[in-house]
């Protein structure tokens, strides 16, 4: 019989994976937050949320205190007719508010000029002064408007009188400034009643 050829074994190319040893092993860190740490995390959350809460209402509180003294002054001109014709007129400054205001600016601009004088002097300089009908009431810097007082700056009340008021108080502007008892300012004109905020 013939000799059998002895096959040659083919070596493998691919690479042996080698057993990891016991220190190349990675162990996960799957530590978790201890009791105490966790009881500290929510003692932080609780006195933070009691914090914004201590705030709020705060704030409430002290937003209630601003609007319950809150004064709101007005400038209004009552006038009467007869058909066409002004019969009587008056300009007055009433407080609408629930405070007093403190009057802390008087500005009046003419014909591109500004006065600081007491309105009531500068409408009446525009009637003659033998009208002795016409009455005024003055207020300055400084002065205090209670709340719900009405102050009649100038009545006239004669149909001359009321026309002049009336033609003087439409190119006129006055302006008043005042703040509350927190020093919150406020600014109203004649030409815009509703009272804005002063820096």
């Amino acid at each position: 019989m013939g000799e059998v050829p002895e096959q040659k074994t083919k070596k493998s190319t691919k690479p042996v994976q080698k057993e990891p040893k016991p220190t190349d092993i990675v162990v996960p860190n799957n530590k978790f937050w201890s009791s105490d740490e966790l009881l500290s995390l929510m003692a932080f959350l609780i006195s933070l949320g009691t914090f914004a809460v201590f705030a709020y209402q705060t704030y409430l509180i002290r937003k209630q205190q601003y609007a319950s003294v809150m004064p709101y002054l007005a400038l209004r001109v009552m006038e009467e007719r007869n058909g066409n014709q002004v019969a009587t007129a008056q300009l007055i400054l009433k407080n609408d508010g629930v405070g007093p205001a403190f009057i802390q600016d008087i500005r009046i601009f003419y014909q591109d000029s500004a006065y600081t004088q007491d309105p009531a002097a500068f409408y009446r300089s525009f009637i003659p002064s033998d009208s002795t009908s016409v009455s005024t009431q003055t207020i300055d810097i400084g002065n205090v408007v209670p709340a719900g007082q009405n102050i009649s700056l100038i009545n006239a009340p004669s149909e001359y009188t009321a026309s002049v008021l009336d033609s003087i108080s439409k190119s006129a502007t006055l302006m008043i400034t005042y703040t509350s008892v927190y020093d919150e300012a406020w600014q109203i004109s004649s030409s815009n009643p509703t009272p804005q905020r002063s820096p």
